[in-house]
């Protein structure tokens, strides 16, 4: 888990796009998914500890959806990666925290916080 939440975020720079209101970083996750794989060659680790740590780093922006979607959509969600589900969610978590989103968007920060909460994921 340590090492998908240092690297998940890795490709961003190569898939910056600044628009007047707002920046975004498309595809970063499978992107980042790619360079992750051959930096964690180099870490003394199984194929199946790095297959975990790339599933994360794949799946990590599937998480921000989360919040605005139905309680069938995360139950679905839960289901396909319950491998990872836990693992998804605290990098979201923390994705959050550690973003400028409190303050860049105050109301969409709110919503995802009571969403973590609601289900158990108390801070």
């Amino acid at each position: 888990m340590f090492i998908a939440a240092l690297l998940h975020d890795i490709a961003k720079k190569e898939t910056i796009k600044n628009h007047k209101i707002f920046t975004e970083c498309p595809r970063h996750e499978a992107e980042g998914a790619v360079k992750a794989r051959k930096i964690l060659t180099r870490f003394d680790l199984s194929q199946k500890e790095q297959d975990f740590v790339i599933e994360i780093i794949k799946k990590h922006g599937l998480t921000h959806k989360l919040p605005a979607s139905d309680r069938k959509y995360l139950a679905a969600f839960k289901r396909k990666n319950k491998d990872i589900f836990l693992e998804l969610i605290l990098l979201a978590i923390a994705d959050v925290q550690g973003a400028m989103l409190k303050t860049g968007n105050p109301d969409d920060f709110k919503k995802r916080m009571v969403f973590y909460e609601v289900y158990g994921l108390k801070l």
